[in-house]
């Protein structure tokens, strides 16, 4: 975790600002272990580098939580180089960009991108590299109720500019308009709300920035039945 977070980082319940308690630091004088604390008293670990924040006490968020991150920790399953092909023209076709060098440059090209429910980061892998960012100084903040964050740092965390948190969609802890582009790539259905997560997704997004998301309403019949 870099201290420049701090600047967008709030309580995910009352939305005031955080001190941090530095317990060991990394290189250019990042954050690896430490204490976030509110105004309130709560304190939110931060451990690998990555703030943890999930609070929910909702049943069907935490096996979503749990389910998710066994799925993206099984990197063997999905990791492929036909996989990554396949995903790459999913995105692409899904989010009407014509390659996959215009949606990098549509990214590279924003001032701060959230992928809300980033998993282990491949959707966004598959346009992301070290040259994304080009001559701007843009970020990437991944944010994902589940452990898989972990993945997502390991996949991602080397490229310049990226940022992880494990947080609950529906309490982020970020300030009002704190990003100008959101990607939500299958995730909002999986949410207690998909209206909820979707306003609480547009709570911080600032004025004229774009929010891209996939939701589906109802799986094939063989897909429900397995995922059940």
């Amino acid at each position: 975790m870099s201290k420049g977070m701090l600047d967008i980082l709030v309580d995910p319940i009352s939305k005031a600002p955080l001190e941090v308690e530095v317990h060991r630091s990394g290189p250019k004088d990042s954050i690896i272990e430490g204490v976030l604390r509110s105004p309130e008293g709560r304190t939110y670990a931060i451990t690998n580098g990555i703030p943890r924040f999930v609070l929910t006490e909702d049943t069907d968020q935490r096996q979503t939580a749990r389910s998710f991150a066994f799925k993206w920790q099984q990197r063997d399953t999905y990791d492929s180089s036909q996989m990554r092909t396949t995903a790459q023209q999913w995105l692409v076709e899904r989010y009407g960009f014509v390659n996959t060098d215009e949606m990098r440059d549509f990214f590279g090209n924003r001032r701060r991108t959230l992928d809300a429910g980033c998993g282990s980061g491949f959707s966004s892998s598959s346009w992301m590299d070290s040259s994304w960012q080009g001559d701007t100084q843009t970020e990437w903040y991944g944010v994902d109720i589940s452990m898989a964050i972990d993945v997502a740092q390991e996949r991602v965390g080397s490229i310049q500019g990226t940022h992880f948190i494990q947080a609950d969609m529906l309490q982020l802890p970020f300030r009002e308009a704190s990003f100008d582009t959101i990607f939500a790539e299958g995730v909002l259905h999986h949410t207690p709300s998909t209206e909820l997560a979707f306003k609480s997704l547009l709570s911080v997004l600032g004025t004229g920035g774009e929010i891209l998301f996939y939701v589906y309403r109802k799986k094939g019949p063989i897909r429900e039945f397995t995922d059940d």
